[in-house]
């Protein structure tokens, strides 16, 4: 008997004795864990963006629009039943929106969520007190004119920013600088257009003061000889209608007491033709056969 209670005893496996497991951490955040992470969303809060703004704008339309005796406090009760009736559910961030509602960078959008919010009338007729319980079978209200929420801008947008803005700047410089560098080297091209057409001028006045200066009677025949009468002719027709254009036109005060005659103009012609041979001829002594 001894010996079986010994064989029970060894094919009976031992008791285990339960050990106490460790305490899993609770799935909210303690409130000095939440009013941290509240503080990170000032840079990151795009899961919040949307039902932070649509509840902050129900409490600027109440906060500018204050029922008569309300208060703080009573704005807070009315937009916590109003985002209940719209959106069908208990605004989950009011902790950190109590916390980040005056920071500047969440100040910048609160003014555009107010097309999402019904008139007033709507809103204070809807209200309940605090301590009544929501319905939860209370239809969301829907708007159908919806903003279109914009993130504010960030540090690498505002980099993006500064740095497009110093690439416009480069180029609007650069731009100038070839502008000026295309506008000057117009001016030394004209300028050396300039130089060429004087050198030009300079080099056709010389040759047809060389033509003037040659004698026709050392022509060794005929045919050269009348060429260069034709030129030297050519050459004073040119002179003297320069010296007609640029000299003035004499007015004679006893013009129209005084009809000249044909005979008596064609006179006139042949004797300013003998003038203009006797005052050119210092030009040059072979004129005087012209």
């Amino acid at each position: 008997m001894a010996h079986m209670n010994n064989l029970i005893s060894l094919q009976t496996p031992p008791a285990i004795v339960p050990t106490p497991s460790k305490s899993k951490r609770p799935p909210n955040f303690n409130a000095d864990e939440d009013e941290q992470l509240a503080k990170s969303w000032t840079l990151i809060w795009k899961i919040v963006q949307k039902a932070t703004l649509e509840f902050a704008a129900i409490y600027d339309k109440l906060k500018d629009n204050p029922a008569s005796g309300s208060a703080p406090e009573d704005w807070l009760t009315t937009a916590r039943q109003f985002y209940f009736n719209q959106e069908g559910r208990q605004f989950a961030f009011e902790r950190p929106w109590l916390l980040l509602k005056t920071v500047s960078k969440w100040q910048s959008l609160s003014g555009k969520a107010k097309k999402l919010v019904p008139p007033l009338n709507n809103l204070q007729g809807s209200v309940l007190l605090e301590d009544a319980p929501p319905n939860p079978n209370t239809t969301a209200s829907k708007i159908p004119d919806k903003a279109k929420w914009e993130r504010p801008a960030g540090v690498h947008a505002a980099k993006q920013n500064a740095a497009k803005d110093d690439y416009k700047k480069k180029r609007l410089n650069l731009l100038e600088s070839s502008t000026k560098e295309a506008t000057q080297r117009l001016f030394e091209a004209k300028q050396s257009n300039d130089i060429q057409e004087s050198l030009v001028e300079n080099e056709q006045e010389k040759v047809r003061l060389n033509i003037l200066m040659q004698d026709p009677d050392k022509c060794p025949d005929a045919t050269s000889h009348m060429a260069l009468v034709a030129c030297k002719k050519q050459i004073h027709d040119e002179i003297m209608a320069q010296q007609d254009k640029h000299a003035p036109t004499p007015q004679c005060p006893f013009s129209n007491e005084h009809t000249a005659t044909p005979g008596e103009e064609e006179n006139v012609e042949c004797d300013d033709e003998v003038e203009l041979t006797q005052d050119n001829s210092h030009i040059c002594p072979d004129l005087a056969f012209l």
